[in-house]
């Protein structure tokens, strides 16, 4: 890492933000041994690169969204500060470039999408009452640990995928935001409900015991399944794939 093209202003915040983080004694450090970041490069560390879960990206940052680009930590989820700087540096280039070429179409091909977002939004909004969103996160993160919590099974994953899809629609019928901020929450829990089907669905698909992922069905690690688990929403569907290979993809129905 190199800051030569950083000012004095910019490294004082920089500074500030580390020892908020806990690296007072690097800071101590780089001081004591003269080490100036504004004039020397610094090697803070070294990584195999390989991606540990996360939004799926290429190592030039490419989703399988055309237009998005993973940068930060999501770049590089235990690969630190280097992984998540290079990333960053990457993944801004791309869209700028990408920006720069794009040719924006129109918004009918997106209209059903737009109605029914903005629909949910508007029935939110004007409802008077219901539930709100604290209701909703406290009942998914315990269906969450009921369900894919330690250990896992077919049985309940299965259950706890129906469960989810009865939540989300209840969601849907009776959540109520009085305000702005309310509102945010409100979609916020709908996002996160979406992000534990995709994990239920991931669960139920990688039929072994791996890591944390703790199956009473399937007891042993499958060397054969040492694979990133892709899971897209595609229609309506989660679809789910083994990356690199070809494998018959699985397919949920989630409900609307």
């Amino acid at each position: 890492m190199t800051c030569a093209g950083a000012t004095r202003e910019e490294m004082k915040y920089m500074y500030h933000w580390l020892q908020n983080e806990g690296n007072g004694g690097m800071i101590a450090h780089l001081e004591e041994e003269g080490i100036d970041p504004l004039k020397h490069g610094i090697e803070f560390s070294t990584y195999e690169y390989g991606v540990k879960g996360g939004v799926w990206h290429t190592v030039n940052t490419d989703t399988s969204i055309k237009g998005l680009f993973a940068s930060g930590e999501e770049y590089a989820p235990m690969g630190g500060m280097t992984g998540a700087v290079i990333g960053g540096w990457i993944a801004g280039e791309k869209m700028v470039n990408y920006a720069r070429n794009i040719d924006f179409v129109g918004l009918k091909e997106e209209q059903e999408k737009i109605d029914r977002a903005a629909s949910l939004i508007k029935s939110l909004l004007n409802r008077h009452s219901g539930a709100n969103w604290e209701e909703a996160n406290i009942a998914l993160q315990n269906l969450m640990l009921d369900y894919v919590g330690g250990l896992r099974s077919e049985p309940l994953l299965d259950q706890g995928l129906a469960n989810i899809g009865r939540l989300r629609q209840k969601a849907y019928d009776v959540l109520m935001a009085p305000n702005g901020h309310e509102l945010g929450r409100c979609l916020e829990v709908f996002n996160l409900l979406d992000v534990g089907e995709a994990t239920m669905a991931a669960a139920k698909e990688r039929k072994e015991t791996r890591g944390p992922h703790k199956r009473v069905d399937f007891p042993f690690t499958n060397p054969l399944l040492d694979q990133m688990l892709l899971v897209r929403k595609v229609n309506g569907n989660i679809s789910l794939s083994m990356a690199g290979v070809n494998h018959k993809n699985r397919k949920n129905k989630i409900k609307k």
